[in-house]
């Protein structure tokens, strides 16, 4: 079964595992960001550090503020 997080527009996430964002650009574990925009099926645009915005899939984010 796969974990499913109730992450919504404006909460504030944290990366649980390094993550490659697109081709060569990779988002390290424990990186903040605040959830922008959300899709179906479970993906979310994050903005992160330095306004870089990326989409992530939602199993690796976890929630530290709503």
């Amino acid at each position: 079964m796969e974990r499913r997080l109730m992450v919504e527009v404006n909460d504030v996430v944290v990366l649980n595992k390094d993550v490659e964002v697109v081709p060569a650009v990779i988002i390290e574990e424990g990186t903040v960001g605040s959830v922008i925009e959300e899709t179906v099926p479970y993906y979310f645009k994050v903005k992160f550090f330095g306004n870089k915005v990326y989409w992530v899939d939602g199993k690796h984010l976890d929630v530290i503020i709503k």
